[in-house]
């Protein structure tokens, strides 16, 4: 028509309108142009004089359109042309991603939240993200949410266990393009709720005793820790994947026990600490537990062991009749234990299949031991462990183990004590 119908898409202004100037084409049955949105709809623009210069005006509801001049009864199109227009709308709404953590320690976590761009950004690059976190995080809150710029979609909060978070995010264009006025998108929202660690870690020592009453060993036990989740989806946020039994005072490197294999979280794990010449010179020894979450100590518990036996001693005193030992169990000033204590003895000829027996009943008034009858072979070797059995566990306290051979004796004369 003598004229640009369709303005180069360079050249169109980021508006909201769009101006095709020129509508009207040289030849002269040709009244007016027609203008057509790609996405569907026709709208047409102002009819203009045949043969003359004028503006058509066009509200914009796409991102593109194609402008063609033609006659009024559809003959022939003179002139046609495409342009991409700059005019931006409303990007799509951002999607969180699922929330990753680092374990930090037994009331909070390290909680990372991210989500992806919009899979339509409206016709313009977005140059920002907004971010606000409603629950107990101390930064962007709903009265001062944190501005983001596009090439950051995530960012990391300390959450507590036990607390219920709220996260909303949307995206913007057209904030630093000359695209028209800025357009933001609908808000993104995510719920984060943690739960509260199932169980303190409690831990249970048995400290072991040689015939001598020094310390061989701490015996620990415990129950494993359940892991921390975060809902929806109960994803397991904080779990607890291995513990360390350490002895103190000392540079003792301690031991690490992986309880992965021992079941279900809340099933019963153990290990058992050697003792150092450099433990056995202090009186009070401290076992300390350590469950560690990817390597991170989470949660810790502690308790102190006498490093000489101040609780329970044990006597073998052979019998006048061959083959019969008496073992007396002597409580020591340091048992706490009930009155009705008794004394369990493990003993055998193989040391890792020891048969058990406990001795009968009470300890009588006014005394502080039991005893407990054996018939051993003579001159064989026997191992044993003897714990004293308070009705509520294998160890209450101590445990105490050793050798011992039984020597040849006449029955008729004394046998040595």
């Amino acid at each position: 028509s003598g004229s640009t119908v369709c303005p180069d898409s360079n050249n169109v202004a980021a508006t909201s309108q769009l101006s095709i100037q020129n509508c009207a084409g040289a030849v002269s049955n040709q009244d007016c142009g027609t203008f057509s949105v790609m996405n569907g709809g026709e709208v047409n623009g102002t009819c203009l004089t045949s043969n003359l210069t004028g503006t058509a005006t066009l509200e914009l509801n796409g991102t593109s359109i194609e402008c063609y001049s033609g006659d009024l009864f559809g003959d022939t199109v003179q002139s046609a042309g495409n342009a991409t227009l700059l005019v931006a709308g409303p990007p799509s709404t951002p999607t969180f991603h699922s929330p990753v953590c680092t374990p930090i320690n037994s009331t909070s976590v390290g909680v990372a939240v991210s989500w992806s761009e919009p899979l339509d950004d409206g016709g313009a690059a977005v140059d920002s993200y907004t971010l606000a976190a409603q629950g107990p995080v101390g930064n962007c809150t709903p009265e001062s949410p944190c501005q983001l710029t596009s090439l950051e979609r995530e960012r990391d909060f300390v959450l507590q266990f036990g607390e219920s978070y709220t996260f909303t995010a949307s995206a913007t264009n057209c904030q630093s393009s000359s695209c028209g006025e800025a357009q933001t998108s609908e808000d993104a929202e995510t719920t984060v709720n943690l739960s509260d660690p199932a169980t303190d870690l409690k831990l249970e020592v048995c400290p072991v005793y040689g015939s001598d009453h020094e310390l061989k060993q701490a015996a620990a036990s415990w129950t494993t820790l359940c892991p921390v989740l975060i809902s929806p989806g109960d994803i397991p946020c904080v779990s607890v994947d291995q513990y360390q039994l350490q002895l103190s005072p000392g540079s003792d490197p301690g031991l690490t026990v992986d309880c992965t294999g021992c079941g279900a979280c809340g099933c019963q794990c153990s290990g058992s600490v050697a003792v150092t010449d450099q433990l056995q010179e202090a009186d009070i020894i401290t076992v300390t537990l350590t469950a560690l979450a990817g390597g991170v100590p989470f949660q810790t518990a502690s308790t102190t062991i006498r490093s000489a036996n101040n609780i329970l001693q044990v006597d073998f005193m052979p019998y006048m009749l061959l083959d019969t030992v008496v073992v007396n169990c002597t409580f020591l000033d340091g048992f706490t234990g009930s009155d009705t204590a008794g004394c369990r003895i493990s003993y055998g000829t193989d040391q890792q299949n020891l048969s058990s027996m406990l001795s009968s009943g009470q300890r009588e008034e006014g005394r502080d031991s039991v005893q407990l009858n054996l018939t051993l072979s003579d001159n064989q070797l026997y191992y044993y462990e003897v714990t004293v059995d308070d009705g509520a566990g294998d160890c209450v306290g101590v445990k105490v183990e050793g050798t011992y051979v039984l020597s040849g004796c006449n029955p008729t004369d004394l046998c040595p004590s």
